[in-house]
């Protein structure tokens, strides 16, 4: 934990190795979506509940393990947020941010998915 004199702001530097594939790279067709799906959707509902968003959601943060599991990285812009207010405004930029990562069948999987949150 990194506190600052004067900022309000606490910044975490977390370590952990994180290994598997690029949810870009193993995201390549609706299949590949379709299987990855519900982990996506456990996330992000995770991440309501938790009041909690990300700040940058592009595909390269996510890494997908040899379980199919999801994990995060480039924690830098996460944010544990006080008000409702101020974590929905984050949470619909954090899910649009995610649905600018696909186009066409791929892109209608995780819609699909996650417009049920």
């Amino acid at each position: 934990i990194v506190k600052k004199d004067g900022l309000k702001r606490t910044d975490y530097f977390i370590t952990c190795e994180a290994s598997g594939t690029l949810l870009s790279d193993f995201v390549c067709d609706s299949k590949s979506a379709k299987l990855i799906a519900p982990e996506i959707q456990t996330l992000f509902t995770a991440m309501q509940q938790a009041r909690m968003t990300h700040g940058d959601c592009k595909a390269t943060n996510f890494f997908v393990t040899q379980d199919h599991k999801i994990e995060i990285i480039d924690l830098d812009s996460m944010c544990f947020h006080q008000s409702d207010k101020s974590f929905q405004k984050a949470f619909k930029k954090d899910l649009k941010r995610f649905h600018k990562n696909w186009q066409g069948e791929v892109g209608e999987v995780f819609q699909q998915v996650l417009g049920k949150i």
